[in-house]
This record gives C-alpha cells, structure tokens and sequence, in this order.
C-alpha cells in the first residue's frame, strides 16, 4: 500500500511541475499560465516531492527512499504519455495527492 501511495504522489508532483511549463499549461487548462501561477504550481510539486521523500524515509527508513526513487520514474512515464495523449485528463492528478497522503496514512497504522 505504501508503493501505491507514493507513486500516487509521484504521479501527483509531476502533474504539477508539467503544469507550470508554458506549453503543458496551455494544453491542460486552455491558456497560458500567469509567472505567479507558473512559480505555485513549481513551488508545489516539488513540495509533495520533498514530502514523499520525508514519509518515504520516516516510514520505512531507506528502502522508503529507494522504492520513492525507482517509483519516479513510471510515475513521470505516465504523465508524459497522459499528458501526450489525453492533456486534458491532467487535471484530475491533483486529486491524487490527498488521495496518497491519506493511502500513506493508513499504511503507518
């Protein structure tokens, strides 16, 4: 369950950083992005990594790092194979962060 969580907010902090690049915010939302939208949505995807790196460890030392490390990589896959085909979707990947927060939650208990 803790894999599944912290792909999810792999997944979820990719979606953001694709997000805050000129032309992925275009293709997502329609318009291009404000530089104050483009920095929070910068600014936020690599908090919900830096937060997946500091659950990853507290919750099961350094295999959490190593299985959050090799989770990077499917998980930035996916995004540009969604954002490729389906950019609209992307929109929805925000929703996985609570989704994995609270996934991460019940795997600590």
């Amino acid at each position: 369950m803790m894999a599944l969580a912290l792909f999810l907010l792999c997944f979820g902090s990719f979606g953001l950083l694709a997000a805050s690049q000129f032309g992925h915010h275009r293709a997502i939302f329609g318009i291009p992005p404000s530089d104050a939208r483009a920095r929070w949505l910068q600014g936020a995807g690599l908090g919900v990594l830096a937060l997946g790196m500091a659950l990853a460890i507290a919750l099961d030392g350094g295999y959490g790092l190593i299985l959050l490390i090799t989770l990077m990589a499917p998980a930035a896959m996916g995004q540009s194979v969604l954002l490729n085909l389906k950019p609209r979707a992307l929109r929805l990947s925000g929703w996985l962060i609570p989704a994995a927060l609270l996934l991460l939650v019940i795997a600590a208990y």
